[in-house]
């Protein structure tokens, strides 16, 4: 069928689709199954499980008879499959610059990109054909995917970790391959482009829709609607039911594919009373994904409605976005920059006729022009044009500061709409006219601005595309003309026309671009009269104002106020603003819209089966998913203890045996955030280092280190560090791992202490660790916090333990310091599962080399009572070191 959407995410959702039937079709050909008994559901569990690690092998004898191993994930299938459906492409290869998060080089370091041909065999080394070094980004996004979905297993037999017996009739979960391809189109390093991928992903879903389901009319979109599918889908959750595809329901169908596009939901294929889906029917359901739709051929075949896909809410997840938040995605315009999702709600609403009118406000310098350069540049990969009527700048100024504001991303990003345009050095999506007053006092603004917009929309070749006359239409359901008048203050002042002229003027000009379905961006100055009489006929007001601190080192700051939105949710309120740098503009929510952004997550509890081994103890070790917190006095190597228990294997401490029947687990990577506020990079990278060489030491060494290990640092610099910036820093790396196909295990954050002095703002908000741990525990990690604390003594380090813990032993008075850190030191203490403490050598019985650690509390009870003794300069533990030698 006609799309508007580009031939590359239609291409990837097929891949997408075909990837999961094929990854089935491969676990039931390699585990030997035949037509469906409840073996079949219990075999692709145990494959997805150890495709964890990616390298595990099992017996493939469906061939020539001969026993061989095979992945049980096998990352090359995944490839090919890709490179079959994107090779037929006529944008095959892609232009120099094109975006290499989707078409990388071949190499077998460049793990997150899509490989475009096999390895010439003549040139190739072992590394480059080792199956498990040829993964991919897009194989480990199908892997983590269909990993995820797989929770929704475990959740309804009511086990997390361990194979028993399925009780109620087999079903297979598998994710929606909208969401795989939306995962591959978004940029990592910029999480924003996911509205782009939202966007085609969204119509893609709704044009098929419409075309099997509603006799190809146009969904009714309504606060009605969209709130009776979300309860229907969360009623049946409720009660252990899922939501059939029902094509008389349209709009419930399209909901929940879209939840599903967004990984909100998973999809299932159920038996029903005619008895088991066969093996080869599951794989079918996935090869062509047009058959999600295809209602009538599931009718004619005979099919009972059993067999229809269904949907249920992924476990992750604790609820459903609010209905008025997802009206604004369903029927509103995406804003494809930092931080636009997290305040507007997921976008600005359309009104009812389809247009926006929106007043932005504030003094000179606060970056009202570029904030709407900026959102023409944004929009236009979607089909919008815009035309930018200046009444203060000349139109070459405004064309310089264009090139200035479109982010480098834009310009090579593969287009996911036909538009019949780029983002380019010469942009025809856009057109700049300087505007003036002729006639003085006499002169009607409103009339002459009208007739300004009214000309171009009627015969500039730049909005051609909206024209009724139109042969093509603009290309995106999201397409509109865009009309910027920046400094429309600037006008009325030259005028000095009378009020109630100016008030009808303004009113003549909106109405007339409301009918033609014109987004409006209106700018003018800080306190003008025309401010308060625009908030009454504009859907947007806001507000931009420009901080700049009388102390000479610290840096201005600038504010988005979002006072008004309406007919639709959004985070009133100030949000920080930026301007520069390769991102473009860009809002950070405040801390108020942290909690807002989080509540859909459900609170990740610890895994109690498992426990991250200290030495070659492996029963009383920190749980996994836990929070620890490493206490201690001096430079103890708490950062070194604390990457030596994320870059750990995980032992199963109920007694049962592994699914691979090994004692230590599955091969494990481990990949750590670093958020570090004392070290810079090399500091960490010479620890991992020195933990990985332990490899092929002793067990009392060398053993539970993972097969793999990666590590980002996150390297915070002393100065004027807001509380925003640093959430956001964090949120988007660990967005960032998991859009490249390989998330977090675990995070450091090293150097706690530092926060005071080095970064005042970060002290003074003192709800932000609160928030920050919050955040964390929505997500499935190890969190290690360490924190030092300072003591100058007159007692020498030498002496016993006990006597420099004298207070009498103080040189100076630290109570002032002791009150400042207890607000911190309070959050991190019960916030902790298991706390550890780490202190220099010299205590009675304390080998010289060698730092003891004492475990001070634990969840459950359960601790060691003898201290462990740390390594600092290699890297590892010693339960019972060597006496001491004098």
């Amino acid at each position: 069928m006609a799309s508007f959407v580009a031939a590359l995410p239609i291409a990837i959702w097929r891949a997408s689709s075909q990837a999961i039937s094929n990854h089935h079709a491969h676990a039931f050909r390699c585990l030997g199954l035949g037509e469906a008994d409840y073996r079949t559901e219990r075999a692709l569990t145990f494959g997805r499980e150890l495709a964890l690690g990616g390298t595990d092998d099992l017996e493939d004898r469906s061939a020539t008879g001969k026993s061989r191993k095979v992945p049980y994930f096998d990352h090359d299938l995944i490839e090919e499959t890709f490179q079959r459906e994107l090779q037929v492409l006529e944008t095959w290869p892609p232009r120099p610059g094109m975006d290499r998060h989707i078409w990388g080089q071949i190499s077998s370091a460049d793990v997150f990109a899509l490989k475009i041909a096999p390895p010439d065999p003549e040139s190739a080394t072992e590394r480059d054909i080792e199956p498990s070094l040829r993964r991919t980004r897009v194989s480990n996004l199908v892997r983590e995917a269909l990993r995820k979905s797989r929770g929704a297993v475990q959740e309804r037999r009511g086990v997390r970790a361990h194979w028993q017996p399925a009780t109620a009739k087999p079903y297979y979960t598998a994710p929606s391959p909208f969401y795989i391809a939306q995962l591959i189109l978004t940029r990592p390093d910029i999480p924003s482009t996911r509205a782009y991928a939202f966007a085609a992903m969204r119509t893609l879903i709704q044009e098929r829709v419409e075309k099997n389901c509603n006799g190809g009319k146009q969904l009714e979109l309504n606060i009605e609607t969209v709130s009776d599918a979300i309860t229907t889908i969360e009623r049946r959750n409720d009660v252990g039911r899922e939501l059939k595809a029902d094509p008389s329901e349209p709009v419930r169908l399209f909901v929940a594919h879209y939840l599903a596009m967004k990984g909100l939901l998973v999809l299932r294929l159920t038996e029903d009373d005619e008895g088991p889906i066969p093996d080869q029917e599951i794989q079918t359901y996935f090869l062509d994904p047009e058959r999600l739709f295809d209602f009538q051929d599931r009718a004619q075949s005979g099919r009972a409605p059993g067999r229809a896909v269904a949907f249920r809410i992924t476990p992750s997840v604790a609820q459903l976005p609010e209905p008025s938040d997802l009206l604004n995605e369903l029927s509103g315009l995406p804003l494809p920059f930092e931080g636009g999702e997290e305040v507007f709600a997921g976008g600005i609403r359309f009104s009812e006729g389809g247009d926006i009118v929106a007043a932005i406000s504030g003094t000179f310098g606060t970056g009202k022009t570029s904030f709407c350069l900026g959102l023409g540049a944004a929009l236009a990969p979607l089909g919008c044009r815009t035309l930018f009527l200046t009444c203060e700048e000349s139109e070459a100024d405004v064309e310089a500061r264009l090139q200035e504001a479109i982010p480098s991303h834009l310009r090579r990003m593969s287009p996911l709409f036909d538009l019949g345009c780029d983002i380019d050095a010469t942009p025809t999506w856009f057109q700049v006219n300087a505007v003036r007053v002729e006639g003085g006092g006499d002169a009607d603004i409103g009339r002459e601005l009208l007739e300004v917009v009214e000309g171009a929309l009627d015969r500039a070749e730049l909005f051609a595309p909206f024209r009724p006359s139109a042969s093509a239409p603009p290309g995106s359901m999201y397409a509109r003309p865009i009309v910027v008048i920046d400094g429309v203050h600037q006008l009325f002042r030259e005028a000095d026309a009378a009020r109630r002229q100016v008030d009808a003027s303004l009113r003549q000009l909106i109405d007339a671009c409301r009918r033609r379905k014109v987004v409006v961006l209106l700018t003018l100055g800080a306190g003008e009269d025309e401010v308060t009489r625009l908030s009454y006929l504009c859907d947007l007001v806001i507000e931009m104002s420009r901080a700049i601190s009388e102390n000479p080192d610290a840096r201005a700051s600038r504010a988005m106020r979002l006072i008004k939105a309406r007919r639709q949710s959004a985070r009133i309120g100030d949000h920080s603003m930026y301007l520069s740098g390769a991102k473009g503009f860009r809002l950070k929510p405040s801390g108020s819209a942290w909690g807002e952004i989080i509540k859909d997550q459900k609170w990740t509890s610890v895994d109690e089966t498992q426990r991250i081994p200290i030495g070659t103890d492996a029963r009383n070790g920190p749980y996994r998913r836990s929070h620890i917190l490493v206490l201690g006095h001096g430079s103890t190597g708490k950062a070194g203890f604390g990457l030596y228990l994320l870059h750990r294997k995980q032992v199963d401490v109920t007694g049962r045996p592994r699914k691979d029947g090994s004692a230590i687990g599955m091969p494990f990577r481990s990949r750590v955030l670093v958020v570090s506020f004392l070290y810079q990079e090399p500091y960490f990278v010479e620890l991992v280092s020195r933990i990985s060489n332990m490899r092929g030491a002793p067990a009392s060494k060398g053993q539970f280190l993972p097969d793999d290990t990666l590590q980002d640092v996150l390297a915070l610099y002393p100065g004027a560090l807001t509380p925003a910036e640093l959430f956001f820093k964090i949120e988007r790396a660990i967005a960032r791992a998991s859009l490249e196909g390989i998330p977090y295990t675990g995070i450091l954050i090293d150097g706690i202490h530092n926060v005071f002095l080095q970064f005042p703002e970060v002290e003074k908000y003192s709800p932000f660790w609160p928030q920050l741990y919050a955040l964390l525990r929505r997500r499935p990690l190890t969190v290690v916090t360490t924190h030092t604390e300072f003591e100058l003594r007159k007692v020498p380090v030498s002496e016993p333990l006990a006597e420099r813990r004298d207070p009498a032993s103080f040189a100076f008075n630290f109570e002032h310091a002791a009150r400042r850190a207890a607000p911190l030191m309070n959050v991190l203490v019960s916030s902790s599962d298991f706390v550890f403490e780490m202190n220099p050598p010299g205590g009675s019985g304390d080998p010289l080399d060698l730092y003891p650690i004492h475990a001070v509390s634990a969840l459950g009870g359960t601790k060691a009572s003898q201290p462990y003794y740390w390594h600092r300069e290699e890297c590892y533990i010693e339960k019972e070191p060597q006496p001491r030698l004098f």
